[in-house]
């Protein structure tokens, strides 16, 4: 219910007797300064506030929910001409027991680790972020606490703009909005929703620039109305309890297009594989990442995932081409992509192996393409020797950085995140990367038991777990997850959670510990709160306006690199597997969701996208981010058109595993 104290504000209690505050004297602003609150109106859960002289009427409505959050309806009527307007919408949670912690999905975790000082991004809680509400994928703010925690999420990221004419009719807009928060104390942080969209105190154009702060204001004729509408919920305590809100807004905003679409998933399937085979495949050596520049991976870009795709997907489809290649793959990397230090390296380019790729940040042989090639590499000499394939060449070459993972192994649980590649000597630890070794050992060690070794049996499954509890512990429970994409270095990324869940996966499947399978379904649910839980409106004229492209269930890759990715198609499996192991079908529902997604912007034949038949681009922009710098056609809409790999391979082993009609 509403109550009103001082005409400034007014006090939203639930009916636990949680307090929201609404600072309605703030709301409204000419310029720097607030406008004058004229009265204050409460009726149950309605209020009506006059401001500035009879100026602006503000409408607010509440619609309390089944699940016990709040719907909310704000419209800001100007009631005569305003210039020099901003809306700012602030909302103030009363909680003794707030953490020092924040979470805006997608854009914001905690500081955004104030250690990743090789890049340059929006981070650190005491600097009153506000941002591109666009940018995050479910817009709005969940703070922490040690009893509850409070959230407030807008439905899209706009606010509905009505534009009265002088034919008495509407002309109705869909603006943006931005969303943050102020800060006041060491955990008073208020919830922030602005418009037009405020970007400070620095915007963020690019990797590497922060800009001076973009502070616009917006002119009002007499007639127009400004809609606000969001949803406050009050949480479980704890860092992670963003993840039910963030679900409740995912399902009420999904598309029922979603259901059905086999066919499509079926004819992507073929598209996906014609493009491997036909424009990705070095002869002799595998996939490259990429179409147009010959590199193969490991790992990260590729790499063993699609030898895994091209395997299953290549026997279930019948196609002996797509097959072979992975095998020639899997030959390759297993014969020469070994370091002296026994791990993997990274990528093969210009005729020899390299420790990490050109345009990472790293100092040695970066160890996330090992470690997630390794992951994949058990999986598939899992399923091989079920078939009767052992493969010893392949698992030669997975032992070698097995036991290398085993040397490194601190006692704690820790691995190296990067290593000298010629002594295995560790030169960094940081990250939560490390953790996929979890499930490779786990695997590992059930195919050394197969194959008689119960010495690497052993050896292999005791490091899976005291490695799978370390990055449970120190990681995935402080929902800190940064590492894996040294482009982005240690900035929060959807990248790590999807290794990590997969690694989690193959630990639980390995071991039947609760424990991991608690650690999978964490990383799952901070995995899907990078999916877009709405549809952006795109700009007129761009690729994405015209091929009426959805956001929904699709994430960008991290708060840093704010371009739209699916590499997230190769979690659908353990996604799949969770909803088996717990019966709960929200993962496996949005695992589809996210394939049925990953068929846009898929090169059919009319040449629209510029890449090959079959090819998808990696990079796309659902909010304003230039990550090749400042070239109009790589803004918001937009893509680089080149084909890769990765969103292939998860998507090809996907449909082949899992029941998509």
């Amino acid at each position: 219910m509403f109550n009103t104290t001082d005409h400034k504000e007014l006090l939203w209690r639930f009916s636990d007797g949680r307090t929201i505050s609404f600072p309605v004297g703030e709301w409204i602003r000419r310029g720097t300064s607030p406008v004058t609150i004229d009265s204050i109106e409460v009726d149950g859960t309605s209020a009506t506030v006059l401001c500035d002289n009879g100026g602006v009427c503000l409408e607010i409505r509440h619609t309390i929910l089944q699940d016990a959050s709040v719907s909310q309806e704000i419209d800001v009527r100007f009631l005569r001409a305003m210039d020099d307007v901003l809306i700012d919408i602030r909302f103030r949670p009363d909680n003794p027991g707030a953490m020092r912690w924040l979470t805006i999905p997608a854009l914001f975790y905690g500081e955004n680790n104030l250690s990743a000082d090789l890049v340059i991004y929006p981070r650190g809680i005491d600097r009153q972020w506000s941002l591109r509400a666009d940018a995050a994928s479910c817009p709005g703010i969940h703070f922490p606490g040690a009893e509850y925690g409070y959230a407030v999420f807008m439905e899209t990221d706009r606010m509905r703009v009505s534009r009265a004419k002088t034919d008495g009719k509407a002309d109705v807009e869909e603006s943006f909005a931005g969303v943050g928060w102020l800060k006041k104390g060491e955990t008073g942080f208020s919830a922030r929703f602005t418009y037009p969209c405020q970007e400070t105190p620095f915007s963020y154009h690019a990797p590497e620039q922060l800009r001076s702060p973009i502070e616009n204001r917006e002119r009002f004729s007499a007639g127009d109305t400004v809609a606000f509408r969001a949803r406050h919920f009050i949480s479980a305590p704890g860092k992670q309890a963003y993840f039910a809100p963030v679900r409740a807004m995912a399902q009420a905003n999904r598309p029922a297009r979603l259901d059905g679409n086999g066919d499509i998933l079926a004819e992507t399937a073929k598209l996906f594989a014609q493009c491997l085979r036909d424009s990705h495949f070095i002869e002799g050596k595998g996939f490259s990442h990429r179409q147009d520049l010959p590199e193969v991976h490991t790992g990260w870009c590729g790499g063993f995932s699609v030898v895994e795709a091209g395997l299953l997907y290549g026997e279930g489809a019948k196609d002996a081409k797509l097959y072979a290649q992975a095998e020639t793959m899997a030959d390759f990397i297993c014969a020469t992509a070994l370091s002296p230090s026994g791990y993997f390296n990274a990528e093969y380019r210009d005729g020899s192996w390299h420790p990490r790729v050109y345009w990472g940040k790293a100092f040695g042989l970066h160890l996330r393409h090992a470690s997630e090639g390794c992951l994949f590499l058990a999986r598939v000499l899992v399923r091989e020797a079920d078939k009767g394939r052992p493969r010893d060449a392949w698992w030669s070459a997975l032992k070698s950085n097995l036991d290398a993972v085993c040397r490194d192994l601190r006692t704690d649980g820790s691995l190296p995140i990067e290593v000298d590649p010629e002594t295995g000597d560790a030169l960094d630890w940081d990250g939560a990367t490390p953790g996929t070794w979890a499930g490779a050992l786990a695997a590992g060690s059930a195919l050394a038991a197969e194959r008689g070794d119960a010495t690497r049996a052993s050896k292999y499954r005791d490091a899976a777990v005291r490695a799978g509890d370390y990055y449970l512990d120190r990681y995935v429970s402080q929902d800190v997850f940064y590492g894996g994409p040294y482009d982005a270095f240690r900035a929060p990324n959807m990248e790590d959670p999807y290794n990590l869940l997969n690694s989690y996966a193959e630990l639980y499947r390995h071991t039947g510990e609760a424990r991991f399978l608690e650690a999978a379904k964490t990383c799952a649910d901070h995995l899907l709160s990078w999916r877009y839980t709405y549809d952006v409106v795109f700009p007129k004229g761009t690729i994405c306006e015209s091929q009426k492209v959805s956001t929904y269930a699709m994430a960008p890759a991290s708060v840093r690199n704010r371009h739209m990715q699916n590499w997230d198609t190769v979690a659908a499996l353990a996604l799949n597997d969770l909803t088996a192991w717990t019966g709960d079908p929200a993962y496996a529902r949005s695992a589809r969701d996210n394939l049925v997604q990953s068929c846009q912007l898929v090169e059919r034949g009319d040449g629209a996208l510029g890449i090959p038949m079959g090819g998808q681009s990696e990079q796309w922009y659902a909010t304003e981010f230039f990550w090749f710098g400042s070239f109009g056609e790589y803004g918001k809409g937009n893509l680089w058109k080149v084909s890769i790999a990765l969103p292939k391979s998860g998507f090809l082993s996907a449909v082949s595993q899992i029941d998509v009609q």
